[in-house]
């Protein structure tokens, strides 16, 4: 398992715009190595529910790519998947990639019958810049169709260190500007708390769809 541990420390978090994610050769690849593995140090457990801590403070004020203000407590009582970037992200494998998939995520979880009852939030890191005229073109450039499910997020101020804080997002900045951020998706319960998160890799749709039908099952 080392070289896999290597590996993923190595992308877990990469200069934004400079570095890309490197290919792991045969040779990189350890013979113990599985998808299970993989996906054991790209995703958290589940959080018992005892664990769990509410994300959003439900008085936090949220703007769409539509420019719509909004409180966060609309997002109570339905599952949430929170996933961030930002328009002026150069690496192709990092914040272009995460738009992509979880554009595809959209539409998988609208075939199974779960995009009506699932939120897919896309918060941006760089609110000052990514204005909402700027996230509606970036979601049409990469594949996600925004709707009342599905939305480009920003926040500022004391709200978005707030809540950056509160959800652990893995991205730093220098002279205001984004300079180094990892790859991040979070499962919100029905109560808003995190359950469950995956990180330093593009995740799998098909798992995290399995994930999202977990949540809804009976307590």
């Amino acid at each position: 398992m080392r070289y896999c541990l290597c590996y993923l420390l190595s992308i877990s978090f990469i200069c934004a715009g400079e570095l890309s994610s490197p290919t792991v050769s045969k040779q990189e690849t350890c013979a113990n190595c599985t998808i299970d593995s993989i996906s054991s140090l790209t995703a958290t457990p589940w959080i018992l529910k005892e664990n769990r801590n509410q994300i959003f403070d439900p008085s936090t004020y949220l703007e769409d790519q539509d420019g719509i203000k909004f409180p966060a407590k609309e997002f109570l009582n339905t599952p949430v998947l929170v996933t961030f970037i930002y328009t002026r992200c150069e690496n192709i494998n990092k914040c272009p990639a995460v738009a992509k998939q979880i554009g595809k995520l959209a539409e998988l979880l609208k075939e199974c019958g779960l995009g009506e009852k699932t939120k897919i939030l896309v918060v941006t890191y760089d609110p000052d810049y990514d204005i909402p005229d700027v996230m509606k073109r970036y979601a049409v450039n990469h594949g996600i169709i925004c709707g009342p499910n599905v939305r480009m997020i920003r926040t500022d101020g004391k709200q978005k260190e707030a809540m950056f804080k509160n959800m652990k997002v893995a991205v730093n900045y220098d002279g205001g500007r984004v300079n180094i951020h990892g790859i991040q998706l979070l499962l919100l319960d029905k109560s808003g708390c995190l359950s469950k998160s995956y990180h330093s890799m593009l995740w799998d749709n098909a798992k995290v769809l399995e994930d999202v039908k977990v949540v809804y099952l009976p307590e």
